[in-house]
C-alpha cells in the first residue's frame, strides 16, 4: 500500500511536500502558514481554487509557474 505522498503526481514544486507536514497529499491553512497576513492570504486563496481550505497536489500543479500561460 502506498502512502498519500507516494501517490502526489509528478513535478509538484518542493513547497508543496514541505508544507504537507502530515503526509496527507494536501496542504492545509495552518500547514501552508503560521503567521497570516493580507498577502499570505491571497496567496493561498489563489491556490484553493476550489475554496475548501486545503491546496491539493492538483490545485499546485495548476499553480504552478510552468503550468501559468
Amino acid at each position: 500500500m502506498k502512502t498519500a505522498t507516494e501517490l502526489l503526481p509528478q513535478g509538484l514544486d518542493s513547497w508543496f511536500t514541505r508544507s504537507d507536514t502530515d503526509g496527507d497529499g494536501q496542504v492545509s491553512m495552518s500547514e501552508y502558514a503560521v503567521k497570516w497576513d493580507g498577502d499570505v492570504a491571497k496567496k493561498f486563496q489563489q491556490l484553493d481554487a476550489n475554496g475548501d481550505g486545503f491546496v491539493s497536489a492538483n490545485e499546485a500543479l495548476r499553480s504552478a509557474p510552468s503550468s501559468r500561460r
